[in-house]
């Protein structure tokens, strides 16, 4: 079930494509964080900060090259475990390459593997998640959803969008085994190893009082650690900042970007998303897509074309991809009109996909030409 050879020639191509210095947009900024220990713009990123840490030990390439390195790492990761979603709920490693190995070329998602970025680690997390709460629900187990709870909780400490998942994992454990959380002994550790992994936050005001480099408001005292940590500042420049047109205009533009995004297997997708064997799960991943693109919508105002915001639909997207190929290639099978040559080719051409659309975003998101950052410092001086 594990893909070892498409993952390290998948890591290889990110490191190909890899930036070698320090990007645009926050790059720079969650480069010296992390370098620094130190503590970036709301929410304050500590798990990103911490393992960027240890990426910046690693004894090769420049600092930023090793930072940038961390997203390409997080990214491969996540194209692993939602091959092992797919190949559960599937049982085909047809369908799993194709839906895992599909999304790992995605514009969008690639773009992330390139640079030192938080996404490509929320993406990582979410796919854990997504594979965790799958594992809860083959046995429903109380210890399992402990985990869940502390996979939350450092999700969480990585980015704050991880709350767009709530609906619909709850929506999973209510539906599959509601004593779980309206059971107070089983609510308070669950609550206990939450607030474990939240305590990652203490990071912030530990960081400050022994003068980190960056400080970024200087979250020392419980007002400024809680206004840091629930992003305030931002909340009040995005969040529900646009009328009900410009929503609308908005969630046109969110769909239309998933579409630009994933293409015709989106036609897959939805074909997968019914054919899924139950509701519950149906319910799910409806749920985790359409409070994706409320947070896209209404919590943003910033454009499409540079924020990787959909990344969860994407994920959700190509885990149904798998499931509407593997639905596809079973139908395929069991058609005793169809010779055993032809099956093979198509079985074999599904291989192709992926490939397919790595050579044709392979410009696009190629950033190992990319010096702008090197260029810009040595002008400066």
């Amino acid at each position: 079930m594990f893909p070892l050879i498409p993952l390290i020639l998948l890591q290889g191509v990110y490191l190909w494509t890899i930036c070698p210095t320090v990007y645009l947009g926050d790059s720079g900024e969650l480069i010296a964080a992390a370098f620094s220990l130190g503590i970036p713009h709301p929410s304050g990123y500590p798990i990103y900060s911490i393992i960027g840490r240890l990426f910046c030990l690693i004894p090769f390439g420049s600092v930023a090259f090793r930072v940038n390195l961390m997203s390409s790492v997080f990214a491969v990761g996540a194209i692993w475990i939602i091959y092992s979603i797919v190949h559960r709920i599937a049982s085909s490693k047809i369908a799993a390459f194709v839906g895992a190995f599909y999304l790992a070329f995605v514009p969008v998602f690639w773009t992330q593997t390139v640079a030192a970025e938080v996404y490509a680690l929320h993406a990582f997390f979410v796919a854990l998640l997504i594979r965790v709460i799958l594992w809860w629900d083959e046995t429903r187990e109380f210890y399992r959803l402990l985990v869940l709870a502390f996979v939350t909780g450092l999700s969480f400490g990585n980015h704050l969008q991880t709350a767009m998942l709530a609906p619909a994992v709850m929506f999973i454990v209510v539906s599959g085994h509601r004593k779980s959380l309206f059971n107070i002994k089983r609510f308070i550790f669950l609550t206990l190893f939450l607030g474990v992994a939240l305590s990652v936050y203490l990071y912030l005001p530990i960081r400050t009082a022994v003068g980190a480099a960056i400080h970024w408001g200087d979250p020392d005292t419980l007002e400024r650690f809680l206004a840091h940590v629930t992003a305030r500042s931002h909340r009040s420049t995005y969040v529900f900042t646009i009328g009900p047109w410009e929503s609308m205009l908005r969630a046109k533009e969110a769909a239309t970007f998933l579409w630009s995004q994933f293409g015709i297997m989106m036609v897959i997708s939805m074909w997968g998303w019914l054919k899924l064997g139950s509701w519950r799960w149906r319910g799910f991943f409806l749920l985790l897509i359409v409070f994706d693109m409320f947070y896209t919508v209404f919590l943003n105002v910033i454009s499409m074309e540079i924020t990787p915001f959909g990344l969860p639909s994407l994920i959700a997207l190509s885990i149904l991809c798998g499931t509407g190929v593997w639905d596809i290639l079973s139908r395929l099978n069991g058609n005793l009109t169809i010779g055993y040559g032809t099956k093979r080719a198509i079985r074999a051409s599904c291989f192709a996909v992926p490939f397919i659309l790595m050579f044709l975003n392979l410009d696009l998101c190629n950033q190992s030409r990319n010096y702008i950052g090197y260029e810009h410092a040595v002008n400066m001086f």
